[in-house]
């Protein structure tokens, strides 16, 4: 097999695959970080698990064996663009680890670029029949649910996305679609009116100035914006009503409401350490108490003259240990 040199393939030409641009470097080897988006970013597919396997050690180690190349098999970068590239031998080996239909992808973007069929590099930059097929399941899912026509439910997926066809998505955009897809069929959004791609103009106030964040009881011009006053239900919650009038025009805010919640949490933590600080330090003070006055030798203060003698202040202690 010819590795992959220099003056096989001009580096400016770099192959496409589920619209995703494989990097090359000025040695000619490709980014394995590249391959793996376009082969779906799966965790499992990290080029990192591919590398720990003794199948590519031994690959790698017979490539350095029989001495093809001219570069090192691998090479770590960092920067922009950076990441792992290995040469052409190994891009063929992890591909076919993740799948043999990946592999075939990849082996004819190559053949297509390195024979200049534009058009047959162009389709296979973008998704395939079989990488559509969640997209379709979605679709009838839609049309099955709610008796819209295939050209209609289809037409707002090229609405939604900017094209005339859904094999002009790519392999990132595919689940997307979906989502879109099974979100209108769960809420029913945007169904019967013509999807716009850009957003509604807003319709909510989304003026919070200062005195929003204004504590009820407040006296002077001036005032702490305390974890007490954050928590107090008596005081607005700007915060909470932003992401209410967002909430309200069509957003999904409820990644920073939780968040917020979660702060509204460790504020509540805060208050009951601060509480549980102020009791331990009671407890010191009274320990401090019992460390000057009671760790002295004492015994029983007794009376040896006058009138009180052989009395002793406070009683005479009983001779038994301490409960």
């Amino acid at each position: 097999m010819k590795s992959l040199a220099k003056s096989t393939v001009n580096c400016t030409n770099s192959i496409v695959i589920s619209d995703i641009k494989i990097h090359m470097d000025a040695e000619g080897r490709y980014s394995l970080n590249d391959l793996h988006k376009a082969a779906g970013s799966e965790q499992k597919h990290k080029p990192v698990h591919w590398l720990a396997t003794s199948q590519t050690k031994e690959l790698i180690e017979e490539i350095l064996k029989v001495g093809i190349l001219t570069f090192k098999p691998t090479d770590i970068k960092k920067g922009r663009y950076g990441g792992t590239y290995v040469c052409k031998e190994l891009v063929y080996s992890y591909a076919m680890w993740i799948s043999a239909a990946f592999a075939l992808k990849v082996i004819r973007a190559y053949d297509a670029l390195v024979t200049g069929n534009a058009n047959e590099a162009v389709r296979i930059a973008k998704t395939t029949v079989s990488e559509r097929t969640p997209l379709r399941d979605a679709v009838n899912m839609l049309v099955g649910k709610k008796g819209l026509r295939y050209d209609d439910a289809y037409n707002m997926v090229h609405q939604r996305f900017g094209i005339d066809s859904i094999d002009e998505l790519s392999l990132d955009q595919i689940p997307q679609a979906v989502e879109y897809i099974h979100r209108v069929v769960l809420d029913g959004e945007f169904i019967g009116k013509p999807e716009d791609v850009s957003r509604a103009t807003p319709v909510g106030d989304y003026n919070f100035p200062v005195e929003t964040a204004d504590p009820h009881n407040r006296k002077f011009g001036n005032d702490w914006i305390t974890p007490r006053v954050i928590l107090d239900e008596m005081n607005r919650a700007p915060e909470l009503e932003l992401l209410e009038a967002l909430e309200n025009d069509g957003y999904d805010v409820m990644g920073a409401k939780i968040r917020i919640h979660a702060m509204y949490g460790i504020v509540k933590q805060h208050l009951e350490m601060q509480k549980d600080i102020s009791e331990m330090r009671r407890y010191l003070s009274a320990m401090k108490d019992i460390v000057e006055y009671q760790t002295t030798e004492r015994g029983m203060n007794v009376s040896f003259t006058g009138k009180d003698k052989g009395g002793a202040w406070g009683g005479y202690v009983q001779r038994r240990l301490p409960s």
